[in-house]
């Protein structure tokens, strides 16, 4: 009997069991398991859209061209099709479309264009075509104007865009959106205002619209919720920006841009981060001598003071910067409070010192950068009495000396700080006025961090101090600050520097103390001054007068054993020419002579006989000698 199994559906499910089944009795059927085939995407070319993209050019038709935009846009979601869009020539149909009459055929133009210009081939020919950027900006204005925002934004991005965007008006717009009424557009507006300020090479366009300039004024002196982070902080870059550029500061400071840079510091409390930008428009703002008279008007340095030495520490529960011991890691590891539990406890201390520690960090860059703030508003005589008068040294200058007494760029600038303060006490119209900014200088504790300053490895904040403590040199407190041994040897090495004036008059302040003059001497400072004296008779006569009584007062504190060596020195050959002449340093010559005259005055006698007889074997000296003789023998 013929056997039908196996040739019917589900005859196996029913054969034999001494037949082996392939198949398990849970398989389904063939009829119920899905058809295993491979579909091969064809690659999109240029002649399967040209149909499509002249639809878009030639048709009269609005559903047509509706169409066409719509199926464009469709394609350009893919950046794979990007290339061979702009090959098919969708680039033009895309513009042709962004003029019709019908919103929903520009709705999907701009989005279509937005997609285009990612690619920087395709957004440089955008750029080249007429018109075409002018309409993207005026869609800026429409009721929904998203798409034409993302098309700014993409554009921005592109190398060279960012200047033709500011260059043809696009900022008035994109600022207007800053007020949109929905969220999403102002924070895309804010996205793209910032990389405007970020990309832009000209500043001076930033800041050539008025309008533009005033209503970015207005955003950052009105008051932002915490949704409002992003445009606060485009605003912020903005005003940057415009600080960066000579031309675009000064439209900030004719549109009261100091006044509200200052308030926003000073009367609201942003995030660090922002404090950061803001102190760092400031500094791009003082740049300029107007500018920093304007700063200094404002309130500047008061409102730098508030937010970056009395607001930062008391974030963290900490009452000032002072009580961290250094943290610029020389400790080896997180430093402890100096002053015990204030504030917070430790637990705030140690996290500012963590936070300072790292230079990257905004507690970091907030600190050094209202240093800088308080250096470059120090620059001229006016400044420089006015952060005197603001007190903020007191809390810059333990900062340098104390929180980061091994960063050398911030030691440099209190030491420049001082400098200037100090010149300015010294160049006061009164002496009552001079003696006022000297003592307020002393109070705050300047003559402490000038000794400080003076005593470390950098040269640059040595000469510094020393040209501070030299201006300082008639105030109360200067001595005890020079008497430190370290001071002394700083004061020795510079009188090696090019402009050891100021070395010269600090040693002549402290020369009469018995202690700092035995260091002075063990140091060589007798010998250099000496060596000093033909230059500084060149100079100006209060240099030398410093330095001929600082070797007068280092002489009569010397050994029997240093004074003769004094006295075969070189240099007292021009102390005896200035002693014998009418120089304005006559009297401190005489006086150094006096010094030697005790146990050096027979070898003075034989030093002048020697230097006399070797003068005299020259004939042209013995006869101008002769000559000086004759009136005196003929009188």
């Amino acid at each position: 009997m013929l056997s039908l199994a196996g040739r019917r559906p589900g005859a196996r499910l029913y054969a034999r069991e001494d037949k082996p089944s392939h198949r398990s009795k849970t398989t389904s059927p063939s009829y119920l398991r899905p058809l295993h085939r491979s579909y091969r995407v064809e690659a999109l070319g240029p002649d399967s859209i040209k149909p499509l993209v002249e639809l878009g050019f030639w048709s009269k038709s609005v559903e047509v061209r509706r169409d066409s935009a719509a199926a464009l846009s469709t394609l350009a979601r893919n950046p794979d099709n990007l290339g061979t869009l702009g090959r098919s020539g969708a680039l033009g149909a895309t513009l042709s479309l962004l003029i019709s009459t019908d919103d929903a055929c520009v709705r999907d133009a701009t989005l279509t264009l937005g997609q285009l210009v990612q690619c920087v081939e395709l957004a440089d020919r955008f750029m080249e075509r007429t018109g075409g950027l002018e309409t993207v900006l005026g869609l800026l204005r429409s009721p929904a104007p998203r798409p034409a925002l993302v098309v700014v934004a993409n554009l921005a991005c592109q190398r060279g865009a960012a200047d033709a965007i500011v260059a043809r008006g696009g900022l008035r717009p994109l600022v207007a959106l800053l007020r949109a009424p929905r969220h999403d557009i102002r924070n895309e507006a804010a996205g793209v205002v910032a990389e405007l300020a970020r990309r832009a090479r000209d500043r001076t366009a930033l800041g050539a619209d008025g309008a533009v300039v005033r209503a970015v004024l207005a955003l950052l002196a009105g008051e932002f919720t915490d949704r409002e982070a992003a445009v606060e902080a485009a605003v912020v870059g903005f005003v940057a920006a415009l600080a960066a550029g000579p031309a675009a500061a000064a439209a900030l400071i004719e549109h009261g841009g100091v006044t509200t840079l200052c308030a926003k510091l000073r009367d609201q409390s942003p995030p660090l981060e922002m404090v950061a930008k803001l102190l760092r428009a400031i500094l791009a703002l003082a740049a300029a001598p107007a500018a920093r008279a304007a700063l200094v008007a404002a309130g500047a340095l008061d409102a730098v003071a508030a937010c970056a030495f009395a607001e930062l520490p008391a974030r963290y529960g900490v009452v000032s910067l002072s009580v961290l011991g250094p943290v610029d890691g020389a400790a080896g590891g997180t430093p402890a409070p100096r002053g015990g539990g204030e504030g917070g406890g430790a637990g705030g201390a140690a996290a500012l010192a963590a936070a300072l520690a790292d230079p990257h960090a905004a507690p970091r860059r907030v600190v050094v950068t209202a240093v800088e703030v308080v250096d470059a508003l120090s620059q001229d005589a006016e400044g420089a009495a006015a952060v005197v008068d603001a007190r903020v040294l007191p809390h810059v200058l333990p900062v340098a000396t104390v929180t980061f007494r091994r960063d050398r760029r911030l030691g440099r600038a209190s030491a420049h700080i001082i400098r200037r303060c100090a010149l300015a006490a010294r160049d006061q119209p009164s002496e009552a006025a001079s003696r006022r900014l000297a003592h307020a200088l002393a109070s705050q504790g300047a003559i402490a961090a000038l000794g400080h300053h003076l005593g470390s490895s950098d040269l640059d904040s040595q000469s510094s101090s020393a040209h501070a403590l030299a201006a300082l040199s008639d105030a109360r407190d200067v001595t005890a600050a020079l008497t430190r041994p370290a001071v002394l040897t700083s004061l020795v090495a510079l009188l090696h520097l090019p402009e050891p004036e100021a070395a010269c008059r600090l040693i002549a302040c402290v020369a009469d103390k018995p202690r700092a003059a035995r260091v002075l001497l063990d140091g060589g400072a007798a010998a250099s001054l000496l060596g000093l004296l033909g230059p500084a008779l060149g100079r100006s006569a209060r240099y030398a007068v410093d330095l001929l009584n600082a070797v007068q007062r280092l002489l009569e504190a010397a050994t029997p054993a240093e004074r003769d060596a004094a006295a075969r020195h070189g240099g007292l050959r021009v102390v005896r020419r200035v002693a014998n002449t009418d120089h304005p340093a006559r009297a401190a010559a005489k006086g150094v002579l006096r010094a030697l005259k005790e146990e050096a005055s027979l070898l003075l006698v034989q030093l002048a006989i020697l230097s006399f007889l070797r003068r005299f074997r020259d004939p042209a000296w013995r006869r101008r000698f002769r000559a000086r003789q004759r009136p005196r023998r003929d009188g």
